[in-house]
């Protein structure tokens, strides 16, 4: 397409950008799925696309000359295959270049290529030409097999105003993709990107580019689009549109004819990389999206997050810049991702340990939908710290990990409010089991109606007992937790019999945390019910009922105006504490 109708469209679009731009301030609700797991697939890996059928993982990574290549794997990582290392259909590309894969059709037939072009300034191989920063790169087609490449871009073509793309992306149909053009460098930021919307024609049956559609709603900016929607109407992406700089970066949306942008991503408090949202995608099942983000991030690095596909009902899926969490690598940026084409509850994710990492591992993440998989009811009273009042409520789980720097839910205060979670848990095997329980402030958990821990700490500490569990038995659970001010922070997790404890260090927390985090592992959704089991056991259960078997109801009663008695003292006890400690932080921070 010639330049000038490119800057011709760009100016329209600016017109359009001023006009008729939407930016939501999406509400943060209650959370509905959480991280069931976290598990290392592969190091030096950057996954791209997960197809069913040939079942296969597609993924970049660094070969031995030091430059990417593209690679494919099973599922398990087993049988890694390089897909460009012996590429003579290369024709305009050395072999000291800089290629990897950027996407894969639905059907499994074909794959979008970053390849970068050798006839650039400066030497070939340079880390700006890595797949997915693009400088450099030329688009290419290929078929997965690797007998048949096509060229589709040639950045070096003269008058092309083109200097590199990346992030190439099939449309569901397949006949269509977006992809990223750099028209410019910029020393300060990311360089100035244009989107492009393209059909795939296949005239002669030689692939090549047509109605081009060239989406750049405010020029000079970052843009990085990542696919289209599930119904292929709209394009998701992240930009600095309307933002001081590209690190408050947003994601957005807009159509495929370059109407209707509008600001998905939350806004949050301005500040140095506190708000930088980049990498979204949609659920398989069009539900919600995917996206990294910094907000509350404690080592300002990238997690994964997830929102309704309006924006709204933003929560945090990830943990893994949190010291206290068990998923914690140190810091982290979180990167593209795949889901599994068999189940929708599992991505593959690409994650580096430095904000310029040239290598990332790939992780799998497993998520867990409460509302279908278990979890607990967590009844939320704002303004109390001793259970009053109307609760507002969700199904969570707590063994995942939940830090509160502000407000837990809509509609309770960030200081003085109490939750309780009840429901059941079922263990899988019979045995001893470990429960270990950190909180701040305090938290009293009780197992079949008997209280098993009693922890009342501020700051964080751990506190572990062991109770007998009878595999496949729902037994009542319900954990109590109080916080009178500043940030809170709750998990239980569990050690199965002849199971190790993982114990996870804070010391690199911030100074109003302490101690160590929970022991073992993270209790399942699936293991837990937001359902307490009945307390009618009926004549041929009574001879066999233990312990674990749920306290009547009178028994509950009695137990609970017990309970608030103690938390009336807890709470006056709990913010002398807190005051305390907070003015010896004073002191230390003043000598310092």
């Amino acid at each position: 397409m010639d330049r000038s109708i490119r800057v011709a469209r760009r100016v329209l679009a600016l017109c359009l950008f001023v006009a008729a731009a939407a930016i939501h301030t999406p509400a943060v609700a209650a959370a509905a799925v959480s991280v069931q797991g976290v598990s290392l697939w592969k190091t030096d890996a950057s996954p791209v696309a997960w197809t069913a059928n040939p079942d296969l993982v597609y993924y970049n990574g660094v070969g031995s000359d030091g430059m990417y290549e593209g690679y494919s794997s099973n599922p398990d990582g087993s049988d890694p295959s390089c897909l460009t290392c012996s590429a003579p259909s290369f024709p305009l590309a050395g072999t000291a270049t800089q290629r990897g894969v950027s996407d894969v059709s639905s059907d499994g037939s074909y794959m979008l290529l970053e390849v970068e072009n050798p006839n650039h300034p400066g030497p070939p191989g340079e880390i700006s030409s890595e797949p997915g920063k693009g400088a450099y790169n030329d688009l290419w087609l290929a078929s997965t097999d690797g007998a048949h490449m096509w060229q589709l871009t040639n950045v070096t073509a003269p008058g092309s105003g083109v200097i590199g793309t990346m992030w190439a992306r099939f449309s569901p149909s397949g006949n269509q993709i977006v992809f990223d053009e750099m028209y410019a460098a910029a020393d300060d930021n990311l360089g100035y990107w244009q989107i492009v919307v393209a059909n795939i024609d296949w005239s002669g049956g030689t692939p090549s580019l047509t109605d081009e559609t060239v989406i750049d709603p405010s020029p000079d900016h970052f843009m990085e689009p990542y696919g289209f929607s599930p119904d292929g109407s709209k394009i998701i992406f992240a930009s600095d549109l309307g933002q001081p700089s590209w690190m408050d970066s947003q994601i957005w949306e807009i159509g495929t004819d370059g109407s209707g942008l509008t600001q998905l991503s939350p806004e949050a408090p301005d500040g140095l990389f506190t708000n930088y949202n980049e990498f979204a995608f949609f659920l398989p099942s069009g539900g919600g999206i995917v996206y990294g983000r910094t907000v509350d991030s404690s080592r300002a690095g990238i997690d994964y997050w997830l929102m309704n596909p309006d924006g709204s009902d933003s929560q945090r899926l990830t943990f893994f810049n949190e010291p206290w969490s068990t998923e914690s690598q140190g810091y982290t940026i979180a990167g593209g991702l795949t889901f599994n084409p068999d189940d929708p509850d599992q991505f593959l994710a690409g994650v580096s340990l430095g904000l310029k990492s040239q290598s990332q591992s790939a992780v799998l993440v497993t998520l867990s939908d409460p509302s279908s998989s278990g979890g607990l009811t967590a009844s939320y009273y704002a303004n109390s710290t001793d259970f009053q009042g109307a609760p507002v409520t969700a199904i969570q789980n707590p063994s995942s990990g939940m830090k509160w720097p502000g407000a837990p839910l809509p509609g309770v205060s960030s200081d003085y409010y109490s939750a309780r979670f009840t429901g059941a848990l079922t263990a899988p095997l019979t045995g001893a089991y470990t429960l270990c329980l950190v909180s701040d402030d305090g938290a009293e958990l009780y197992v079949g109606g008997q209280l098993l821990i009693n922890a009342q700490s501020a700051p964080a500490q751990r506190v572990c007992a062991v109770t007998a569990l009878t595999g496949g038995q729902p037994t009542a659970l319900e954990l109590d937790y109080w916080h009178p001010q500043g940030d809170g922070y709750l998990q239980l997790t569990w050690i199965p019999p002849g199971g190790q404890s993982a114990t996870v260090s804070l010391s690199g927390a911030p100074d109003d945390w302490s101690g160590t985090a929970a022991a073992g592992e993270i209790i399942p959704s699936a293991d837990l019910s937001p359902i307490e089991p009945s307390t009618d056991s009926g004549p041929a259960a009574a001879s066999t009922a233990t312990a674990q078997t749920p306290a009547p109801a009178k028994v509950l009663a009695r137990a609970h105006k017990r309970k608030r008695k103690r938390h009336v003292k807890r709470r006056r006890l709990a913010v002398i504490a807190r005051a305390h400690h907070k003015r010896a932080r004073g002191r230390r921070r003043r000598r310092r």
